[in-house]
């Protein structure tokens, strides 16, 4: 009795060094579940893939083994395949058996007409067998050809360029007969919108010339918002002096007024200058005549430096005394002369004097129409 005792401790004790010299996983059973062994990506006409985007149509095949059943035991009719979610949509199943005989089923399985949804690279399906009463089993692989789509970040909307301002007409109703000295006359002044842009909160200036005056005792007047293409108009009453000086008197507008420019809200000024006939006593002297031109100037640029000429002639029969010259700008230009005002000899019936002037504009312009106002002060004999 302890002879075998004995041998059998022997025998366990060599089964316990085997174990310890094999391989791990050499007790384990080899799984029999069917597995992927390959795929092919395809195109319509049977062209091999390299790489699948968005919305793609490829047809793939992929390749099958399934240790678990022979060859014999199952056909091509026998074959149950379905394609699950995934990365691919749509598509239809074929299938065809590779192996043989008494051999490990293989089998190729094709999916056609497959669209690439430009998510994830995972393809999935489920095997099994219609005349095998077995579970069916979930293959899935990765189909490394699909290049995901990476939606494109919608750009920020860029800074739109500055609009000009909207240019205005200045129109006054028709004067069928000049006014006379201490006489009133009533006028109607139109602001007409020649831009698309709303002038908003818009004020008038009037700055009469010398023998005529404005009544009512204001001279700047706040009008409605004057909309796009649209116009508008004030009335207003002007009464002449005891003496009037001159047969050419005029009225200056300036119109002042908000808009915006694709930007932000900003300030304009429109400024021009209307002609009121007047009536002179034939005992005097009128006086002088007084033409004012310009050198030509070519457009401007922000920031620019640009000279110019003004002219003065007198187009009356008496010369003009001592005449001082002063100028003006804009809120967009700036004068680079020392002074604003000159001093000029004495001009003769028929003869000119001129100034020349040394403009620059600003850094930024806020309107297409710029100006140079001048004003000439003279005296005469009567």
């Amino acid at each position: 009795m302890k002879q075998v005792i004995k041998n059998m401790i022997l025998s366990c004790l060599v089964l316990a060094a085997m174990l310890s010299i094999l391989p791990p996983g050499a007790m384990a059973a080899q799984s029999d579940d069917p597995v992927v062994t390959g795929y092919k990506v395809t195109n319509a006409s049977g062209s091999t893939v390299a790489s699948i985007r968005k919305g793609d149509k490829v047809d793939i095949t992929v390749s099958v083994k399934d240790i678990g059943t022979t060859t014999d035991k199952t056909t091509n009719g026998d074959l149950d395949i379905t394609k699950l979610v995934d990365s691919f949509s749509g598509g239809k199943v074929s299938a065809a058996i590779t192996s043989s005989g008494t051999a490990s089923l293989t089998y190729d399985v094709t999916f056609s007409g497959l669209t690439y949804s430009g998510s994830g690279k995972n393809f999935r399906m489920m095997a099994g067998y219609k005349n095998i009463s077995s579970s069916y089993d979930n293959l899935e692989f990765a189909v490394t050809e699909a290049v995901e789509y990476d939606e494109p970040k919608p750009e920020p909307p860029g800074t739109p360029e500055a609009a000009p301002a909207p240019m205005v007409l200045i129109s006054r109703n028709d004067i069928k007969t000049p006014i006379s000295a201490g006489k009133e006359m009533d006028l109607t002044v139109t602001f007409q919108n020649l831009g698309y842009a709303t002038l908003s909160s818009p004020v008038v200036t009037f700055t009469p010339s010398e023998s005529i005056m404005l009544t009512g005792g204001s001279t700047s007047f706040a009008l409605s918002d004057i909309g796009g293409k649209k116009t508008q108009s004030i009335s207003i009453r002007v009464k002449a002096q005891d003496s009037i000086s001159s047969a050419t008197q005029s009225l200056g507008v300036e119109l002042k007024f908000n808009y915006y420019n694709n930007i932000s809200s900003t300030q304009a000024t429109v400024s021009d200058k209307i002609s009121i006939p007047a009536a002179v006593s034939k005992l005097s002297n009128q006086q002088p005549p007084v033409i004012v031109t310009r050198s030509a100037v070519k457009p401007i640029s922000a920031g620019q430096t640009f000279d110019m000429t003004v002219t003065f002639k007198n187009a009356g029969k008496v010369a003009l005394q001592s005449p001082v010259a002063t100028f003006s700008t804009s809120d967009s230009l700036i004068l680079q002369n020392e002074t604003s005002t000159f001093v000029l000899d004495d001009i003769a019936p028929g003869k000119t004097k001129s100034v020349s002037l040394k403009v620059k504009a600003a850094k930024e312009i806020s309107s297409s129409t710029q100006s140079i106002n001048s004003e000439l002060k003279f005296a005469y004999d009567s």
